[in-house]
């Protein structure tokens, strides 16, 4: 593969300063996505971030992603 090409996905797909909450299709809970990565570091989002979202859902909560997250805003 090209190493400009690599460079140019890498660059579209991890759009800096995006957060937002996330259910990835196999996850049996919501994470909280930076930077096209969960904050618990099991998930990321290759391709974009249209399905961010600003609130939970009300849906169950990854620990380590809610923990990270509180401390991340204190």
């Amino acid at each position: 593969m090209d190493t400009e090409y690599a460079a140019d996905i890498a660059s579209e797909s991890m759009s800096e300063g995006v957060e937002g909450y996330f259910w990835p299709a196999e996850a049996r809970k919501v994470h909280y996505m930076v930077d096209g990565r969960s904050l618990c570091g099991k998930w990321m989002i290759l391709h974009g971030h249209s399905g961010l979202s600003n609130t939970d859902g009300g849906h169950a909560m990854c620990v380590g992603c809610e923990r990270k997250r509180v401390a991340r805003a204190s």
